[in-house]
């Protein structure tokens, strides 16, 4: 998620806001990271690290949006081998730009 152009963090918070929407609208409980805490300004694994293990610790599984960058990402990977590591089931979710999310409460 983390990336030295604000903009790109924005895209993909935003991109995030979308994907989270729609799960929750499909009856599914969510935590994102993201979306829960990138409006508080913290940046960088370091800092989030033990606050995210916790919440895989809780969960059945573990959801990870493949947006552009991802598979760079150190925190997320260290995300999915602890995942993997506790059997907490792992799976993937593509972004598509042309899939129509509801911006509707």
């Amino acid at each position: 998620f983390t990336h030295k152009d604000e903009a790109i963090m924005e895209d993909r918070y935003r991109k995030t806001i979308e994907v989270v929407r729609r799960l929750i609208k499909t009856g599914k409980v969510v935590f994102s990271p993201i979306v829960h805490n990138y409006h508080l300004g913290f940046r960088g694994f370091d800092f989030w690290k033990p606050f995210d293990f916790e919440f895989l610790k809780r969960s059945d599984e573990m959801g990870v949006l493949r947006l552009e960058g991802w598979q760079g990402s150190n925190g997320l990977s260290e995300e999915i081998r602890f995942a993997r590591v506790s059997g907490i089931a792992v799976s993937f979710i593509d972004y598509e730009e042309n899939d129509t999310y509801d911006q509707n409460p």
